[in-house]
């Protein structure tokens, strides 16, 4: 399979943060390649995975205040996008949490 996600520097990601709107809205458009190559690793139905697809996009700014707030985050080995994998894969586990419960 093909990957469509290209990372930035750690430094570079930094700069993206920092510099975004409110929303994170390049953020997003960074980000939205890494939850499609993250999302085709898995079965989904179509409308599950446009429905994970748009609550991973809108948990960005959820993600990136959290980074940002934490100094220790910018200090770290890890890159923002590695931290934002984190929730994509609670996305993916909770899907197939409520998925098993039914």
């Amino acid at each position: 399979m093909e990957k469509n996600f290209a990372p930035l520097e750690r430094e570079e990601e930094q700069r993206l943060l920092a510099s975004d709107d409110f929303e994170f809205e390049k953020t997003r458009r960074y980000l939205a390649p890494l939850i499609t190559d993250a999302l085709t690793l898995f079965s989904f139905s179509q409308t599950d995975y446009e429905s994970l697809r748009k609550e991973l996009l809108s948990t960005v700014p959820i993600a990136a205040k959290r980074f940002l707030e934490n100094p220790a985050n910018l200090t770290a080995a890890y890159k923002f996008s590695t931290y934002f994998t984190w929730y994509i894969s609670q996305a993916i586990d909770g899907y197939f949490h409520i998925r098993r419960a039914a």
